[in-house]
């Protein structure tokens, strides 16, 4: 996805305050009492809504989630935009390797891929193929499964711009947690960290809670919230 270079007078975009979109297509815990795609709004609003820096947050959960509503929130001077749900998995052969090559969304009704042909679930829709689509979003979180190369040719940031990523690309990656993470990422960026340091301190709040999940940048990690 190309990503769009930030345009206007930069005192301006200095002194706006932080968008923030959340694309929440799935529960994100199963069997937990919070762990509905709702209790996760709910928990990552909480952490947003007390910043006075940030604007009121954009949630699309479940049905609201699809692919067509991700691909219209990609072009719009975005801060922060992430997503938390399942990935469309292949299996590499003779290996039997899953890897990712696209997201899904409410219900796998609807996805998008970086490669032509693929279907949001085993005999379900196919894919929209999306390999380049523009994106103005500054940071883009993926909280998803096996984020190896053929995932990453959906995207293309620009030099002002980044992905966070599961550190791990043949690795599944827990819904609930990406979404704790998530929390801590946004907490520290509203907070004035720089992008690598946020990404280090969700790392270690992940950590001191007794979780090894880890996720990593993709591009510019000098990148803060205005």
């Amino acid at each position: 996805m190309e990503f769009a270079e930030p345009s206007g007078d930069a005192q301006k975009q200095r002194q706006r305050k932080a968008t923030i979109v959340t694309f929440i297509p799935a529960d994100v815990g199963l069997n937990l009492p919070n762990g509905s795609a709702q209790a996760a709004k709910i928990g990552i609003d909480g952490y947003i809504e007390p910043q006075s820096n940030a604007n009121k947050p954009a949630f699309y959960i479940d049905g609201a989630a699809t692919a067509g509503s991700f691909l219209k929130a990609l072009p719009g001077l975005v801060d922060l935009l992430g997503f938390t749900g399942h990935s469309i998995d292949f299996s590499r052969q003779p290996s039997g390797q899953i890897y990712s090559v696209g997201l899904n969304f409410y219900q796998n009704v609807t996805c998008i891929s970086s490669v032509a042909n693929a279907l949001c679930t085993e005999g379900g829709p196919h894919a929209t193929v999306a390999t380049s689509p523009p994106s103005g979003a500054q940071v883009i979180f993926i909280g998803s499964c096996f984020i190896g190369p053929e995932f990453l040719n959906l995207w293309n940031p620009n030099p002002k711009q980044a992905l966070v990523v599961p550190l791990n690309p043949t690795s599944s990656a827990d819904l609930y947690h990406a979404t704790l993470y998530y929390e801590y990422l946004v907490t520290d960026l509203l907070g004035g960290a720089k992008l690598e340091k946020a990404v280090q301190d969700a790392s270690q709040e992940m950590e001191d809670h007794g979780f090894a999940d880890h996720w990593r940048i993709i591009g510019n990690g000098e990148i803060t919230s205005p």
